[in-house]
């Protein structure tokens, strides 16, 4: 009489183990493009005068960036650099914060500038969303 039942037992735990740790990275790459995605947007749409809110977006892997750094930052060059290297260390589960602590940028996002319109933060979260269908 012949027996049946699994015998390999190793490979599947294997298999398993293996798609798992690509589901992982799969997903951690989806959480850091959605978030260069959302700093780029932020840059590129806040309002120039002296460029130096736009220097002042900071990205702290599970910390909020505190004070401001009052530079100019022309384009956002730095900004985007500086983030972009902070969002490369995010893992899965932990929280990624994009803030810029310049004390009129929220009116600059409410329409106080007459370069951008409002709600420019807004659009970016959405338009990074939206990328991600």
């Amino acid at each position: 009489m012949a027996r049946s039942g699994i015998t390999n037992m190793g490979e599947i735990a294997k298999s398993i183990a293996d798609a798992k740790r690509k589901a992982i990275a799969h997903a951690e790459r989806v959480n850091r493009n959605l978030a260069n995605a959302v700093l780029q947007g932020v840059v590129e749409g806040t309002p120039e005068d002296t460029s130096v809110t736009v220097g002042d977006w900071q990205v702290g892997v599970n910390t909020v960036p505190q004070g401001t750094l009052d530079s100019s930052d022309p384009g956002g060059a730095g900004a985007l650099a500086r983030g972009q290297s902070q969002i490369a260390t995010a893992k899965l589960g932990g929280t990624i914060n994009i803030v810029n602590n310049q004390p009129h940028v929220d009116g600059l996002n409410a329409g106080n500038a007459v370069t951008k319109p409002a709600g420019w933060v807004e659009r970016s979260i959405d338009a990074a969303k939206a990328g991600l269908r």
